[in-house]
């Protein structure tokens, strides 16, 4: 870079656990060719714009370094186990500080970078300090942090712990990321043509498109609805996400006044509202000891599997692994290859659920 170019860096921070799996994920993917295309209509951008792709389930990753947009291609996204947000912010600061240019007596450093981060879910990890310094240090100061709530299980008040800028879609169980991407489009050209110009150093957001708003309190769910299972199909050994929602306690108040259902009170009940097929996972996020356990009497209603259409779930007696089943038999496990007769239980047991 010589001493006269000024870059303004772009980086884009994505929730990649296992609750963005299915159509949002494939939506997410396309959305950044997406941006890519407009950012690349204008002139403008193509001479300051440089954009970065950071992805967080369990663990962080640089998937494209901080790159000119000429040079930049849409990388591929990769699905993990847990939302580690304190890790991300960590390492999205590691990574600024080592790319980002600064200003100092002798030359002029790079604009102060725009983030955009997305998530779709409440962090699973020890978050809290990253987050404090984040906002005390990074926020406003040395970059311009939008947060992105992409469903409905996300508290704002968390996102408002990074960032007092935080946008949601009005429909966060279908959220439209070809109008956000578009939206961050136009935000990136509008700051790249104030910044060239010797404006202010700072992210002018264009209105919002109108699936989206400024994110308030009282709009979302409360978190944890969604509970989340990593499947494989015992046909074509493929993996999957199985996707469950907890019944709030209206539903099931009613199951107990109106049709005798016998549920206890105070136990969570999760029934299943989608099998999404997962092409690749990180295998890194989803090793040790911390995944939590659900007992299987609080799944109700699963989703067939998305390869073969089978209506059932077993958990293998050997490895704990969960993948589908057509009914009572033998069945050789899709993941440990071990074979076992499996039939209908009475009695609750553990099944490992996702960080989710």
């Amino acid at each position: 870079m010589t001493s006269h170019t000024r870059r303004l860096p772009v980086y884009l921070v994505i929730d990649c656990s296992e609750s963005m799996a299915g159509p949002a994920f494939a939506a997410v993917q396309s959305g950044i060719q997406t941006l890519l295309n407009e950012l690349r209509s204008d002139p403008q951008v193509l001479e300051t714009v440089w954009v970065s792709v950071i992805t967080f389930s369990g663990r962080a990753r640089v998937v494209t370094p901080l790159t000119d947009l000429c040079q930049f291609t849409a990388p591929k996204l990769v699905l993990g186990s847990g939302t580690s947000l304190g890790v991300s912010l960590d390492f999205l600061e590691q990574r600024m500080s080592a790319e980002v240019i600064l200003q100092t007596a002798s030359k002029k450093g790079d604009w102060k970078p725009v983030v955009f981060l997305m998530t779709d879910g409440d962090p699973t990890d020890t978050w809290f300090k990253s987050a404090d310094r984040f906002l005390a240090t990074i926020s406003g100061k040395k970059a311009n942090v939008i947060a992105v709530a992409c469903g409905p299980n996300v508290t704002f008040s968390n996102l408002r712990r990074i960032t007092p800028n935080v946008v949601a879609f009005k429909d966060p169980a279908s959220p439209s990321f070809k109008d956000f991407f578009k939206w961050v489009s136009q935000s990136v050209q509008t700051t790249s043509v104030r910044v060239a110009q010797g404006g202010r150093d700072g992210v002018e957001l264009p209105s919002l498109p109108p699936s989206m708003e400024m994110a308030v309190e009282g709009l979302q769910l409360p978190s944890q609805q969604g509970l989340f299972l990593l499947c494989r199909c015992s046909g074509t050994k493929s993996l999957y996400v199985s996707r469950f929602e907890r019944l709030s306690e209206e539903v099931l108040n009613e199951l107990r006044r109106r049709r005798g259902v016998h549920i206890p009170i105070g136990k969570e009940i999760f029934s299943g509202t989608g099998a999404h097929p997962v092409a690749d996972f990180d295998w890194e996020t989803a090793s040790g000891s911390m995944n939590p356990t659900v007992a299987s009497d609080s799944l109700v209603a699963p989703p067939p599997c998305p390869y073969c259409a089978a209506k059932y779930w077993a958990s293998c007696g050997a490895c704990a692994r969960i993948c589908c089943i057509a009914g009572d038999g033998l069945l050789q496990c899709p993941w440990c290859g071990v074979q076992a007769t499996y039939g209908e239980v009475t009695e609750a047991f553990q099944v490992g659920r996702s960080m989710g």
